[in-house]
């Protein structure tokens, strides 16, 4: 038999973690839509945020073209995984900040195949927006 407060747990994760996506969606949906300060606002107004959120947050910064932002939110993450460690190397790529780029992943305390697929992208990415550029004149 469950206890009422097994069942209260449940009941509170499961709300949790639908909160924690909605808010979540919400800040895609604003950054999407180049309304950054909409985003971070929300952000910094959600009761609890996941290793999602914060990454859904650095990416949108990136993407709005908010580096300095971008970094801060990066900077403040508790704990960062695999996909936290990637978007600053992506994002320096999209905007081309090579350099940058390569300094951070020089800079990673450890250098993983994660880290060297996003600098391989980002350089290939760069090629092509060379390529493209010779094309067009």
């Amino acid at each position: 038999m469950v206890s009422l407060n097994a069942l209260n747990k449940i009941t509170t994760d499961k709300c949790f973690k639908q909160m924690l996506y909605l808010y979540t969606k919400v800040i895609l949906g604003y950054t999407k839509n180049n309304r950054v300060k909409d985003a971070l606002q929300l952000f910094y107004e959600m009761p609890i945020r996941d290793i999602i959120s914060w990454n859904s947050m650095t990416k949108g910064c990136f993407n709005c073209g908010d580096l300095a932002m971008a970094k801060k939110v990066f900077e403040r993450i508790p704990e960062k995984d695999v996909i936290s460690g990637q978007q600053p190397l992506i994002g320096l790529f999209q905007h081309g900040r090579v350099e940058n780029a390569e300094i951070l992943y020089l800079q990673m305390p450890s250098r993983d195949i994660a880290g060297w697929n996003s600098m391989i992208y980002g350089y290939i990415s760069i090629i092509e927006l060379q390529m493209l550029s010779s094309y067009l004149r």
